[in-house]
Parts: structure tokens; C-alpha cells; sequence
């Protein structure tokens, strides 16, 4: 017991669990593309973006988990023990199949290179504008 009495209070909140529901993978990608073309300079966003389309690219999934409390972050494993990597990779059956995972990797290229850019540039304040 004294062990934990030295703990600090932090330590017990590293990894906060959310309730998640089941949307259609391109439902949520309407609505993460939707919100990224209001703000194509967030690196949160455009991240997401493109981790969703190369899940979509390695997964051929149709459903994907997201937060209950915010419909564009997905969850793709329990907090903790995402490592971003898709377990298995599905290779898709038919050629339309393989033509809609080759635009989803594409996709996923270009949003992680804009979502480096967005990383390194520094971000101007919408106040500053005039």
C-alpha cells in the first residue's frame, strides 16, 4: 500500500477509455473530410484523414469504431495498444475493389506529407487576419 501512496495521481489516468460506436468507414470519412476543408492546416485532422484511408486501404473494412463523444476519432484498438498498424492486411477480391484501395492509398500519401507540413509550420492565429 505504500507504493501507491507515492504513485502520483497522473499515472492513473495515462489511458482514458471512451465509449466508441460503429459508423460506415465511408461515412466517416465524409465527415473527417467535410470538417478537414474548413481547416486544411490542422495537423490533428489531416492526420486522421489519412489514417482512416490507409486503414481503408489495408483493411477493406466497412465499418470502423469512433468515439461516441466525437464522430471523427477512430478507434482502431484499446488505448494503449494501437500501434497503427493494421493486424492483418486484406487484399481486395475484385478489380473495382483494388482501384477504390489504390485511391485510398494515394489519399493516404498525400495527408500524411500535408499532415508533416502542418506539424513544422507554425500556426497563424485566425485573429491576426485583419
Amino acid at each position: 500500500m505504500l507504493c501507491l501512496a507515492s504513485v502520483p495521481g497522473d499515472a492513473f489516468g495515462m489511458f482514458a477509455f471512451y465509449e466508441t460506436k460503429a459508423v460506415p468507414i465511408d461515412r466517416l470519412l465524409r465527415n473527417l473530410a467535410e470538417r478537414w476543408a474548413k481547416d486544411t492546416n490542422s495537423f490533428e485532422l489531416t492526420y486522421r484523414l489519412a489514417r482512416v484511408h490507409s486503414m481503408a486501404f489495408s483493411t477493406n473494412l466497412d465499418v470502423v469504431n469512433v468515439r461516441k463523444d466525437d464522430d471523427t476519432v477512430p478507434v482502431f484498438g484499446f488505448p494503449g495498444s494501437d500501434s497503427g498498424v493494421p493486424e492483418t492486411v486484406t487484399t481486395p477480391k475484385t478489380l473495382l475493389a483494388q482501384r477504390a484501395a489504390m485511391q485510398h492509398l494515394t489519399n493516404a500519401i498525400v495527408l500524411y506529407e500535408r499532415a508533416i507540413f502542418c506539424s513544422r509550420a507554425p500556426r497563424m492565429s485566425r485573429s491576426s487576419d485583419g
